[in-house]
C-alpha cells in the first residue's frame, strides 16, 4: 500500500500483492456514484437523483468529417514545415544530385523536384514494369527536364550542360534495357550481353554459346564431363553459325526496343504530360 493513501476514504480498492500479482483497482459504487449525461437535454443525473444543468456541447466539435478535415490540414502543414526545414542530400555522381545542384536557387523545392524527376527519368517504380511503362516514364521525364531548362536557366550553356548530363543517364538506362552492361561513371564501351569482356576483341563468350545451344549455363556444362565433351565438340563444328545467330537475335531485340520507345514518345498525351508536370513541381 502506498504511504499516505487511505483506500476507504477515496472509495478505491487497494492494490493487493497475493501470489506476487497486482490485483485491478475496483470502484466502490456505494461511496462514489456514476454521473450520466443526456446530450439531448443538456442535463446531468447522478445516482438517479434530480437532474441538474450540464455544460452545453458544441455539436460541430463532434462532427467526424470536420474533425478529419482539420486533422488532415494539420498533417499537411506539419509535413510542409518539415520539408522546408530539411535539405535533402544526394550521393555524388548520381542523376538526382546533378538535378538538385543545377536547380538549387532557381526553383522552389529543388530537393523534391530532383527526387521526383530522377525517379521518372530512371523509371524506378517497380521491377515488374514493362518496357513500355518504363519508356513512358523516361520520355515524360525528359520532356519535363527540357521544360525546366527553357524556363529556369538564363544561361544557354548552363541549360545545355543540365540537359546533356540528364540525356547521358537516360541513354545509359536505355542501353541497360537492351541488355548492355555498363556503369554510369564508366567511360568505356558498353558490353553486349553475349560478349566476353576479358578478351581484347570482345569475342562471344562460351557462356553465351552454351545458353544459345540449350545447354544451360557454362557452370552446368562444366559440372558433367560428358556434357562438357558434347558441348565443346558441337561448338567446334557450329561456332560460326551460332555466332551469327546470337548477334542477329541481339540486334533484333535492340531494334524492337527502339521501336517501342519511339512509339511511346509519339503517343504521349498532352493532358497527361501537363498533369505530370504539375505533380513534378508540387502544384498538386
Amino acid at each position: 500500500m502506498i504511504s499516505g493513501i487511505n483506500p476507504a476514504a477515496t472509495g478505491f480498492g487497494a492494490y493487493k500483492t497475493e501470489t506476487g500479482k497486482k490485483q485491478p483497482v475496483s470502484f466502490d459504487t456505494q461511496k462514489k456514484g456514476y454521473n450520466t449525461v443526456d446530450l439531448q437535454s443538456g442535463t446531468i443525473t447522478k445516482d438517479g437523483s434530480a437532474s441538474q444543468p450540464a455544460l452545453k456541447f458544441d455539436t460541430a466539435s463532434f462532427d467526424r468529417e470536420a474533425f478529419e478535415k482539420a486533422r488532415d490540414q494539420k498533417i499537411r502543414e506539419s509535413a510542409e514545415m518539415l520539408n522546408a526545414s530539411i535539405e535533402h542530400t544526394f550521393n555524388e555522381g548520381t542523376l538526382a544530385n546533378h538535378i538538385h545542384q543545377s536547380l538549387k536557387g532557381k526553383i522552389d523545392d529543388a530537393d523534391g523536384v530532383a527526387d521526383r524527376l530522377n525517379d521518372m527519368i530512371r523509371a524506378t517504380f517497380g521491377s515488374g514494369a514493362t518496357v513500355e511503362e518504363r519508356a513512358e516514364q523516361r520520355e515524360t521525364g525528359l520532356l519535363h527536364a527540357e521544360y525546366l531548362a527553357e524556363t529556369y536557366f538564363e544561361n544557354p550553356d548552363e541549360a545545355k550542360a543540365f540537359l546533356d548530363e540528364i540525356y547521358r543517364f537516360a541513354n545509359n538506362d536505355v542501353l541497360r534495357e537492351k541488355g548492355y552492361r555498363l556503369l554510369d561513371d564508366w567511360d568505356g564501351v558498353p558490353i553486349r550481353p553475349y560478349e566476353d569482356a576479358t578478351t581484347p576483341d570482345r569475342r562471344i563468350s562460351h557462356e553465351a554459346y552454351a545458353r544459345h545451344a540449350g545447354y544451360g549455363s557454362l557452370r552446368e556444362v562444366m559440372a558433367d564431363p560428358e556434357t562438357t565433351k558434347a558441348f565443346y565438340g558441337e561448338l567446334e563444328k557450329k561456332q560460326g553459325a551460332w555466332s551469327k545467330e546470337i548477334k542477329e537475335a541481339f540486334e533484333a531485340s535492340e531494334a524492337r526496343i527502339d521501336e517501342i520507345i519511339a512509339m511511346v514518345r509519339g503517343n504521349l498525351s498532352e493532358d497527361k504530360i501537363a498533369g505530370s508536370l504539375n505533380w513534378l513541381l508540387g502544384l498538386q
